[in-house]
């Protein structure tokens, strides 16, 4: 693993896109707090994930609805988080990336659901010689409550 250690007053990140969460999905390493994670008073089933929108590309962002149900016995508030990666995964590049999140609020027995817009450039490309690109593919998408809890998933082509 390697560790960001400042050298003549400058502090390199080696690790390049692979840091934090994405480092320890690379890795297939189990942090003990996955990013993301929270703590509440109640307990949420994820029940359904749907794509709303065509295809992502250049300035179309793919917009998903999630309906969760909170099962507790309390009314709580839920971060609903979206993640996308590319299927399958390329060298040196993240196994998934947080793309979206929203709040979704219910009482005890009561379904909420919340609609994510994920950018169109988290299906993108940086190129250095032509700038952003959307390179055709698949992607994954998950939903879930953190980096590691993720609960509901749909897949999609790009370009």
């Amino acid at each position: 693993m390697l560790h960001a250690l400042p050298r003549d007053g400058r502090l390199e990140y080696a690790e390049g896109l692979l840091m934090g969460y994405r480092g320890y999905d690379a890795g297939a390493v189990a942090p003990a707090f996955p990013f993301g994670h929270g703590l509440g008073y109640t307990t949420w089933a994820y029940e359904e994930l749907t794509v709303a929108s065509p295809a992502p590309g250049p300035g179309q962002d793919l917009l998903l609805r999630v309906r969760v149900r909170n099962t507790g016995p309390r009314p709580g508030r839920e971060i609903v988080q979206a993640y996308a990666g590319r299927v399958p995964v390329s060298p040196g590049r993240p196994v998934r990336v947080l793309a979206a999140f929203a709040v979704a609020a219910a009482g005890p027995g009561e379904v909420a659901e919340v609609t994510l817009r994920i950018p169109d450039r988290v299906f993108a490309a940086y190129d250095e010689a032509a700038g952003w690109t959307w390179p055709p593919g698949e992607f994954a998408i998950w939903a879930g409550r953190s980096s590691r809890d993720l609960r509901l998933s749909e897949r999609v082509r790009s370009g």
